[in-house]
């Protein structure tokens, strides 16, 4: 079976009729990450391993000789890879979509989030709190390590109450899952249309558009001036984009909130940490999964873990 790895992007919509599936021969042992990160670079919506390829969803491009050069190049550069053994073929929207949804079954995250694509009836224990998707390719669907990090530190510090900022919301996973445990509002920002499509579907299955405004924008470090002060931020978000955002998204934490930070390579945790320290910040929680690294920072006057206590299996 395919594992699927989602990357930063959106997913197939209808607005885009057919992708190109870019065909890649694996890298050598540890540098699967670096892999992956080169396609997401290149525009990749959806990275998945397949048999012994990895395969990369791209929307058409308009030069396809242009792209498979700069393919090579950046898989090049990024990994040790001489050769990448470059293969595409055409891939139908509904063909992708039907696809996704196969072998995806309920998953259990932390203490009690239930992640489960539409349709399905998870097996429940008292206290669950259950997050149903609509089949597609947006980023979140528990099925990648870094929002499987969040769910699980969104568990342990958001409070009931607090006001969050979910900045680069992708399918409205995190943002769901904040209004479940009990956020008051949430604002979801995302650059992608297509991701930003997906996650109102998403709000609204799970009934929480009341509480979660999704609005389509590229961050900048004004763009949440005058929004906040945020109890809580959440920034599922690879260090290029993260760094340079972290101070403004500091400067609008409340005294005692916190940031989730998440996509960061191991390579990449000294220059957050760096960056987090100077903007007031200190390292609260951590933790590495699949090699990708997550954390919790807290601002001054920080409050404790909430009773919900350390994350679960």
């Amino acid at each position: 079976m395919a594992e699927k790895i989602p990357t930063l992007h959106g997913r197939p919509t209808h607005d885009a009729p057919r992708w190109l599936l870019l065909s890649v021969q694996p890298p050598p042992p540890g540098e699967e990450i670096l892999l992956i990160e080169a396609l997401r670079r290149l525009g990749a919506h959806a990275v998945e391993r397949e048999g012994e390829r990895y395969l990369a969803l791209l929307p058409p491009p308009r030069a396809l000789d242009a792209l498979l050069r700069e393919a090579e190049a950046v898989i090049r550069a990024s990994t040790s890879l001489r050769d990448p053994w470059l293969s595409w073929r055409w891939r139908s929207h509904e063909e992708w979509a039907e696809e996704w949804s196969h072998g995806l079954d309920p998953r259990r995250i932390g203490n009690h989030f239930v992640v489960s694509p539409r349709g399905r009836e998870p097996q429940l224990r008292e206290g669950d709190r259950v997050i149903r998707l609509v089949p597609g390719l947006g980023f979140g669907t528990a099925e990648h390590a870094t929002t499987r990090s969040c769910l699980r530190l969104l568990e342990r510090y958001l409070s009931a109450g607090d006001q969050v900022a979910d900045v680069g919301s992708g399918s409205g996973i995190l943002a769901i899952a904040a209004v479940l445990i009990g956020a008051r509002r949430v604002l979801a920002l995302e650059l992608d249309p297509h991701a930003c499509a997906s996650a109102r579907e998403n709000v609204a299955e799970n009934g929480a558009q009341e509480r979660v405004e999704i609005r389509e924008v590229e961050v900048r470090p004004e763009t949440l001036r005058g929004e906040g002060p945020f109890g809580g931020i959440v920034a599922n978000l690879h260090a290029g984009i993260l760094l340079p955002l972290l101070p403004a998204l500091a400067r609008e934490l409340a005294p005692r909130g916190w940031m989730i930070v998440s996509g960061i390579l191991p390579v990449e945790k000294r220059g957050v940490l760096r960056a987090a320290r100077e903007a007031g910040l200190h390292l609260e929680a951590e933790e590495v999964e699949e090699g990708w690294w997550s954390a919790c920072f807290v601002g001054s006057g920080s409050r404790a873990v909430r009773s919900g206590g350390p994350p679960g299996v």
